[in-house]
């Protein structure tokens, strides 16, 4: 291998990593399907919640309602543009910050929390998860989505 070849492989090597590195935390925009937690036909309830984490670390949730036409609001939640996050997971609920949250209940008693930023679930086997969603959804229109339901 000449001297050339060897320089330009060690520039693409740096190149790559340094890509790797500075994408890792960033949110590229990859549309994607938003995955539930368990099929649509095992779905029991679906509630906006407020919910925040309180002083002792504990997840606090109020339900503001209950959503009765769970294929129509599916229906309408799939319109609202998904993508997929490239980096660590996060969860729907900041510290010390309530907000409107979606919480999908299911037969079983597992249920999932969605936010525009993260998701979050709970179930039978593992317990709570804070920090599970690799989807991001447009923001306006996931709130859009939220207060429409909150004002029927």
């Amino acid at each position: 291998m000449q001297r050339g070849d060897l320089m330009k492989n060690r520039l693409l090597i740096l190149l790559a990593v340094f890509l790797t590195t500075s994408l890792a935390g960033c949110r590229i925009r990859v549309p994607e399907t938003y995955q539930l937690l368990h099929p649509e036909n095992e779905i029991a309830h679906v509630y906006i919640v407020n919910a925040y984490i309180d002083d002792a670390n504990e997840l606090v949730q109020t339900e503001r309602c209950e959503i009765n036409d769970i294929v129509g609001f599916l229906n309408d939640f799939r319109k609202v543009p998904c993508y997929v996050y490239f980096g660590d997971p996060v969860g729907p609920i900041r510290s010390g910050e309530a907000t409107d949250i979606i919480k999908i209940v299911y037969e079983n008693g597992d249920y999932e929390l969605i936010d525009y930023n993260g998701q979050a679930e709970y179930t039978q086997t593992r317990g709570y998860d804070h920090y599970t969603g690799f989807s991001i959804f447009d923001k306006e229109k996931f709130y859009s989505l939220v207060s429409d339901y909150l004002s029927n």
